[in-house]
Order: C-alpha cells, then structure tokens, then sequence
C-alpha cells in the first residue's frame, strides 16, 4: 500500500510542485502569521475569523478557492506557510515579487494523506501556475457562478472540477470531495459553467469583460466589497445590509458568513481573468501597474482596459457607452462591485476621449462618492492595457520564507 501511495505522489509530482489541496469553499491568507501580525498570545482560529471587510486595519491578503493546489513551505501549528502559483504581488517592502501567504491548516490536505484515503489525485483539477502558458484543458470546468450543493456545501464562482460526465442537455458531472473527503460526484448546471474552449485572446478578452458586466449587474442583490478578497457566493445582498456603509470598518455581523466573501478592485480582475482562461497573474493595484503598458491615445482603448491611481483600479467595461467597472470600497458609500458612467465616477470626466484629453494635460480627477460628492482629487494616474500584461514570465521569482521562530514547526514532504 504505501508502494502505490508513493508511487502515485511521484507520478503527481512529476507535473506539479504542489503538495496540498484547498479543502474548504474559501480560504482567508495572510501575508505574514498571525502571531507574527496580531502577537503570541493570540487565538489563531479567531484571528482569522475577525478579519474585516474594509481596507482600514484589515490583514487579509487573498482568499483561494475550493480544489485549489498549493505548495507547502511549513506547519506552525495550527498555520502553514504556502505558495499560491495562480496569484503574485510586488512587495515594496523588500522590492521582490513573491506568491507566499499563511492560512490555517485546517483549510488544506495534504496530497500524501489524500492518497492514503484512496483519493484519485487525476479527478483533481491541474493548478493554473504563473510559471507555464495556460493550456485550455477540456477535462476542467470553471464556475462563472457559485453554486450550493445538495450536502449545503457552497462554491465560489472561480471553483475548478474536473470532469465526470456530460450530461449535454444541461447539467455536467464533476469529482468533488465531500466533507467526509470520500470522492463523490457533483451534478453542476451548464450555464453556470465556463469550459476551457479552442478561442484566441481577444475571444477570451470579451468572454472577460462579459462575466465582470454580469456580476456587476445581478438581478438580484449585488457582490459586496471585500478587502482582498476573491470570492463570489452570496449574491443576495441589499442596501439594508449595508446601512454603516460609509463606516470603513465596516463588515457584516448580521450574516452568519465566514469567511466573508466578495472582491477587490484588483481580485476581480483575476479572478475573472482566469474563469477565462487568460493568463493574468497580478494580486494588486501596485503590481498590475509595474507590468501593463500605458495607453497615450485613445483609439486604441479596448474594453477590458484598466484606469489605475494609487490604490485603485477600474475597468473600462463598454468604450462606446463611457461605461467603467468596479468594486469599491466603503468609504466612498459603495460597497460592491458595479458599474455606471464615467462621470459618476470622475466628476470632471464625461467620456473616456475626455479622460485622454485630462492626462495629456495634466489634469486632476475628481473622484467622486456614491452620493455625488468629492472624495478627492486624483494627480497620478494611468490608462493600461490589459493585453499587455498577459503571457508576463515569471519563473525566477524569489520566494522569502519568513523569518519567524520555526523551532515548533515542521516542513512536509
């Protein structure tokens, strides 16, 4: 028996450096421990349970997502260190490029014991990874939304699962692990299924900008704002919930929710990007910044085009119509992810011709609030192209491991 378990790992490891698998719905990180964040004395689990909503004092950093693979730096207790290979930021604090978080350790299996429960590591999905082109594979599905399944386990838009079956009516049959970790099958309706398909960029690019629009655009509720956060499950959402909505520590404690889910100005993008099949790595508003290219005319703006100032990002979401997407903050009184005119955003801008006309002269934006208001006057800003920052190369990337006191922890192999 621990022959072909072996034997299995080497096969699986022969194509992939990871060796854990997310086993829960969605998973908080954190770029350092949380003893090394919130002191010695802290309660872990708690710890993670209290991260907030807002961007003020919030120490989330990402969230993965179910059947998402890893790879394991260490085990402190009752955290271990990981690399993410789907997602990467800039840390201006030692001017390198790094993938590595902390979760809880309850939210991963490793791959070892997951073969010695007589798991198939095939019926696992193949990580998307910054270091190898995205290759559509048609064995995998993505969900572009979230579904609840018939145990009540709830997946995030985002969710990969290998195939079991087609049903081509309407419904595909996939592997999943139950909470048990027994490998069952999960019955996912067709339209809330993306599948890796034969299409160029551009075709990829405009499946993008659609899936963002409809998750601006819900019919019913909206996605909530979430610092760093990279997760779609509740959609049901309304402005009653939202009443301490210019509170900028706000978060919900009237939904029994954890982790708490939703996007980022910059998490969307990738999240959405990789539903999508492109290959787009970037975490944060600093990193997307350092590698797309800046756009200086206006006829060559395409949808999917993102205007950048320090903190921010938003997306160009319908040239034509002047029309810009994002997922903002609470402070400006939005709270979710949506879409308007460009001059409900700037209230100096009326299109995105004037918006290229404001740059070429230097000209400060007028970012305005939920409300009409001014929030503040925006000096430095950028026009990227999303295009430009696809098929980046990565594969020197140097990885730190913390410098935290490791005498009580161990690494697996």
């Amino acid at each position: 028996m621990k022959g072909y378990i072996l034997i299995n790992l080497i096969i699986f490891k022969l194509f992939s450096v990871c060796d854990g698998l997310c086993i829960v719905p969605v998973a908080d990180l954190l770029k350092k421990s949380a003893k090394e964040i919130f002191g010695e004395s802290v309660d872990i689990k708690e710890a993670y349970r209290s991260l907030l909503m807002g961007d003020v004092n919030c120490k989330r950093e990402y969230q993965i997502l179910y059947n998402e693979l890893v790879e394991i730096i260490q085990v402190c207790n009752e955290e271990v260190q990981i690399r993410v290979p789907h997602i990467i930021y800039f840390d201006p604090e030692q001017n390198l490029y790094t993938n590595v978080y902390w979760t809880l350790k309850e939210n991963l299996a490793c791959l070892f014991d997951l073969i010695s429960a007589n798991v198939d590591l095939n019926k696992i999905p193949e990580e998307i990874s910054f270091n190898q082109e995205i290759i559509p594979d048609k064995s995998i599905i993505v969900l572009k939304e979230p579904i609840i399944t018939d145990e009540n386990l709830a997946f995030s838009a985002g969710t990969r699962f290998k195939i079991a079956f087609k049903n081509y009516d309407h419904a595909v049959y996939c592997y999943f692990l139950n909470k048990n970790l027994e490998q069952k099958v999960l019955k996912i309706p067709r339209y809330k299924i993306n599948f890796y398909e034969d299409k160029d960029i551009d075709e990829r690019i405009l499946d993008f900008v659609k899936l963002l629009r409809g998750w601006a655009n819900l019919k019913f509720g909206f996605i909530p704002y979430l610092y760093s956060g990279s997760s779609f499950i509740y959609p049901y959402f309304t402005d009653t919930i939202l009443e301490r909505e210019n509170d900028k520590t706000f978060y919900k404690d009237e939904l029994e929710v954890y982790p708490y889910v939703g996007f980022d100005c910059s998490c969307i993008i990738s999240r959405g990007a990789q539903i999508c099949n492109l290959p787009y790595f970037y975490k944060d508003s600093i990193t997307l910044e350092r590698n797309l290219e800046q756009l200086t005319n206006f006829s060559d703006l395409k949808n999917s085009d993102i205007i950048w100032f320090p903190g921010h990002v938003v997306i160009v979401s319908d040239v034509e119509n002047n029309l810009v997407l994002e997922a903002r903050g609470y402070a400006s009184g939005f709270g979710r992810v949506h879409e308007c005119h460009i001059n409900r955003m700037f209230g100096n801008i009326n299109s995105f011709y004037e918006l290229f006309n404001a740059k070429k002269e230097n000209k400060k934006l007028k970012l305005l609030t939920k409300d009409g208001g001014l929030r503040y006057l925006i000096k430095d800003y950028k026009i990227l192209s999303l295009k430009s920052g696809l098929y980046k190369e990565f594969k020197s990337l140097y990885n730190p491991v913390s410098q935290l006191d490791t005498s009580k922890c161990y690494r697996i192999n």
